[in-house]
């Protein structure tokens, strides 16, 4: 499965994380039904894409970061 492990600042209380995935870099999927979180503190957050890399021809994971 395709992962994305990404470092957080723990001083940024007011950011939020939304983990995307997409079989063609033109449709964006996000939530439990495409992602599973994996982990998450307040140093790091770890998601993983619920497509196996085996299943799929292509896949990407992006990832949003808002304020």
């Amino acid at each position: 499965h395709l992962t994305l492990t990404v470092p957080k600042n723990i001083t940024a209380t007011d950011v939020s994380y939304v983990v995307e995935v997409s079989p063609d870099l033109i449709n964006w999927f996000s939530g439990p039904t495409h992602t599973t979180l994996v982990s998450e503190d307040s140093s790091s957050l770890v998601v993983r894409d619920n497509t196996p890399m085996s299943g799929a021809t292509k896949r990407f994971i992006r990832l949003k970061v808002t304020r």
